[in-house]
């Protein structure tokens, strides 16, 4: 989680201009990783094995199928490309900041 957390903080924190943009851009990180982060908590608190345990628990931080097997968690951990959706996350957010500044 380190890493994928240092990837999304590099994308998001790029072409900063000035220290007044850091709160909003930790914000964009706190909303796109704390789905991620807390789904993995939660299955770290079991073996692969018994999912059924944490199922209701996990279901509103899972997007997609809720992993059941250890193939689904070996998906579920190691397929998501962080760097890619930090930069969509960062596209938006400079669409929507240029968009309510024309406005």
């Amino acid at each position: 989680m380190a890493i994928e957390d240092g990837a999304a903080l590099g994308v998001l924190l790029s072409s900063i201009r000035t220290k007044y943009e850091i709160p909003a851009r930790l914000r964009l990180f706190q909303q796109m990783r704390i789905d991620r982060v807390s789904a993995m908590v939660i299955f770290s608190s079991v073996g692969q094995d018994e999912s059924a345990r944490i199922a209701d628990i996990a279901r509103p931080y899972v997007k997609g199928p809720m992993p059941r097997s250890p193939e689904d968690y070996h998906i579920h951990n190691f397929t998501p490309n962080i760097v890619r959706d930090a930069m969509e996350v960062l596209e938006k957010y400079k669409t929507e900041m240029t968009s309510s500044i024309e406005h």
